[in-house]
């Protein structure tokens, strides 16, 4: 097995066809060879036979036929497949600023801008909606010209409606992301800030403009978790890219994820991720997957 040491993604260049605005085609190989890598397209990818280990951000999850994802902009990904089995996978990649100029101007299309947000920590189709999706992932693939951006439309559409959309990496992982309320952009911007060293509640509930009770409800409300969970979560998340992307040692990664001490660390980072440290980074030992 072969370590990636300093696996930052690599970006990959999408080339589609001339006079269309997608990318679909049918993936076949022997093997799917390791390929950390990120695009500003979006990619919905259905494997339609194989098996091994999918990476998404920080969540790595085994996979299997039937296994559906869509992933969204900048989302670090590969897939790294067991054996030597023929891997087939559909695979579409488009890009988001068409696709919502289209839904804008489709009242009947309102639901997918708020699908593709979500896809940013990349979204896994779960439960019996899979069949249905697969079927439409074959006919789009199969499709020509304006058959194929419908075919697109309609899935992100189903998709956008379904509740059987998991997100993968955590919420941590993808910087960036719109705020609505200027009150809890200036706490993530505060938590940014200072993720890596002292985070203060009653500071944070300050900036708010709020008293610290009120401050609590506000932060559940508003992300449906508890502040010091939040923070754990923001922590993690900045561990697990360091494990990924560096050779620093676990105890370096601790402190500058911003823990006080390593057994701290390691009793949340197992709570979170459901592994620890040093086997979330094992994991990205390969020599084969799919970029």
């Amino acid at each position: 097995m072969l370590y990636f040491h300093h696996m930052r993604p690599h970006v990959e260049r999408i080339e589609r066809p001339e006079g269309a605005s997608l990318r679909a085609f049918e993936r076949r190989d022997r093997r799917y060879p390791f390929d950390w890598h990120h695009h500003p397209e979006l990619e919905l990818t259905l494997i339609a036979r194989g098996a091994g280990r999918r990476y998404a951000g920080d969540a790595v999850e085994d996979y299997a036929s039937g296994d559906c994802v869509l992933l969204g902009p900048w989302l670090p990904h590969t897939w790294a497949s067991h054996g030597r089995g023929e891997q087939v996978a559909l695979v579409v990649q488009f890009g988001q600023e068409w696709v919502e100029k289209f839904c804008a101007a489709a009242p009947e299309l309102s639901a997918i801008p708020a699908l593709l947000e979500r896809s940013r920590r990349g979204l896994r189709v779960a439960g019996a909606g899979k069949l249905g999706v697969a079927q439409s992932m074959r006919a789009l693939v199969e499709a020509k010209a304006a058959d194929r951006v419908l075919a697109l439309l309609k899935i992100l559409d189903t998709l956008a409606r379904s509740r059987a959309c998991h997100p993968l990496a955590s919420p941590a992982y993808v910087a960036g992301q719109p705020v609505v309320d200027r009150r809890l952009e200036a706490v993530n911007q505060y938590l940014r800030k200072h993720v890596a060293g002292e985070i203060s509640q009653r500071e944070a509930a300050d900036i708010a403009g709020l008293t610290p009770a009120a401050f609590c409800r506000f932060f559940k409300r508003s992300t449906g978790r508890s502040f010091v969970h939040h923070v754990h979560e923001l922590r993690v998340g900045r561990a697990c890219q360091f494990l990924a992307e560096s050779e620093r040692d676990i105890t370096d990664v601790c402190f500058a994820s911003g823990f006080g001490n390593v057994s701290n660390f390691n009793r949340i980072f197992r709570r979170l991720k459901k592994t620890t440290p040093h086997r979330y980074r094992a994991s990205f030992r390969a020599t084969d997957g799919m970029g």
